[in-house]
């Protein structure tokens, strides 16, 4: 790896850090399962579950800041990435893993899973990781890499026990069947924390906020997303699965990993099938430059239909989008347009002339840089009237009121700046008179977390306050 390389890769890796760590305050909560996520946290039932564990703890320290929130789950990803990088450098080869890391930075999919924040990013790290632990242990039959395996997958159960156990049931089994050397897994080592397994799946909640994993999305637009991380080497990708069909067929070992890992990871509608495309499409990059490559037309054929649809797509964006964008934002979504299409242009360029550092450095741009300067430049425009918090306490009014028998329909008249302090919650009573108009309204009263004065109340889930304790927020009760 020459030293240009080495400088080209680290400041990719500057950019993909920063991708993830800005705009996360600004970035919209994902509804409904960034907030069932965070509802769950604060319920009894969330003692077993370490994203819960760790998402409670975020909310008591530093309130419902998004930033704060976001940081768990995106931290235990991108641990876990840089761990399956080390590990697998071994079993894929220093080029490939290299190749990796670039195709993973740049899918701006990847991105904005890893930037929200859902307990599925706690499992698929476990996952991915568990992934090399369990190869190296078939390679190379050492208690370090069964135990590894162990651990990783008792870890798993404490997030969701069900897609676990058939994740490890799955992964362990399919290696056993397909691959020449799978006999040496049925061992003592591989199986010790079935029993263990088994006993989470039947004794630990998951909660909820799960998006994947048969959770409360459909599996097919789960798979859709899944299939949507590798759209910027949609033509490596496109190769690599030609070239998966035709290595399974002459049972090649990689061939035979790879199904292994897909069977795992479709049954279990795991993020980790985003991953296993991205390799897919990294080890198409490498053998792309070799002679006697036979996809070319396959990654070809595939580059060119996704540069037009692109193009026509965005078109189409910004005619639908012209009002509502304003001329800010606007201009901005230009800028990010024109970047992403003439990077992409490059890359296409790059695939003809079967040149690496046009393919490599327009791919990387095309992913990284229009990504960031949405991030930095255009996602503030768009979420300036953002305020999660606030609209949250909004939608729980009417639950409350419904719970309780009083009227749904609530004109809600409060603050407009709501902020946190964890040492406070809000309670809601049923008050004889507002003082706007001495009319019978439902007031949101700032109180210490212990009390016993209240009538008709109900906690919410969030802390949120923006008083001093004392203080009350009238909503208005229709007649």
């Amino acid at each position: 790896m020459s030293k240009s390389f080495q400088a080209f890769v680290l400041i990719a890796a500057l950019l993909f850090v920063a991708n993830l760590f800005f705009g996360n305050g600004l970035l919209r909560i994902l509804e409904p399962w960034e907030l069932d996520f965070l509802r769950y946290s604060r319920t009894a039932e969330s003692i077993n579950s370490i994203p819960a564990l760790v998402q409670s703890f975020a909310l008591d320290s530093f309130g419902p800041d998004s930033n704060y929130l976001r940081l768990g789950g995106l931290g235990i990803m991108l641990f876990s990435l840089f761990a399956f990088i080390s590990l697998s450098r071994p079993l894929f080869g220093r080029e490939v893993t290299t190749a990796f890391f670039l195709v993973a930075a740049s899918s701006p999919v990847l991105v904005f899973l890893m930037k929200i924040s859902i307990p599925d990013l706690w499992l698929a790290g476990v996952h991915l990781m568990s992934i090399p632990f369990l190869l190296r242990g078939l390679k190379q039959p050492q208690i370090i890499w069964s135990t590894g395996f162990g651990i990783l997958m008792l870890l798993g159960g404490f997030m969701h026990p069900g897609p676990n156990l058939l994740w490890y049931l799955l992964w362990i089994g399919a290696l056993i069947v397909l691959h020449p050397q799978g006999k040496r897994l049925i061992n003592i080592q591989y199986w010790w924390p079935l029993p263990f397994l088994v006993y989470q799946y039947f004794s630990i909640d998951p909660g909820d906020g799960w998006l994947f994993y048969w959770g409360s999305v459909k599996p097919l637009f789960s798979l859709l997303i899944f299939f949507l991380i590798p759209i910027i080497w949609v033509g490596f990708f496109s190769g690599g699965l030609r070239d998966l069909f035709w290595k399974v067929r002459k049972k090649e070992e990689s061939g035979l990993i790879f199904l292994s890992w897909f069977i795992a990871a479709f049954f279990t509608l795991s993020p980790a099938l985003g991953l296993l495309f991205l390799l897919i499409a990294a080890k198409q990059l490498q053998l792309f430059f070799t002679n006697n490559y036979p996809w070319k037309s396959w990654v070809r054929s595939a580059e060119v239909f996704a540069l037009i649809s692109f193009f026509l797509l965005a078109i189409a964006f910004v005619f639908n989008q012209f009002e509502s964008l304003g001329a800010g934002a606007l201009r901005y979504t230009l800028i990010v347009i024109g970047l992403f299409w003439a990077s992409a242009f490059w890359a296409v360029i790059g695939v003809f002339s079967v040149d690496r550092s046009w393919i490599v450095g327009g791919k990387a741009f095309v992913g990284l840089v229009p990504v960031f300067i949405a991030i930095i430049l255009l996602l503030p425009f768009l979420e300036r009237d953002n305020n999660w918090q606030k609209e949250l306490l909004v939608k729980q009014v009417p639950e409350f009121l419904e719970k309780n028998d009083l009227p749904v329909e609530v004109p809600i008249c409060f603050a407009d700046s709501l902020k946190a302090d964890p040492q406070l919650s809000i309670l809601l009573e049923l008050s004889k008179h507002s003082p706007s108009n001495g009319k019978p309204c439902l007031s949101l009263q700032v109180v210490g977390q212990q009390t016993d004065k209240r009538k008709l109340t109900d906690k919410f889930p969030l802390p949120i306050t923006g008083k001093p304790v004392g203080e009350r927020y009238y909503l208005e009760l229709e007649n």
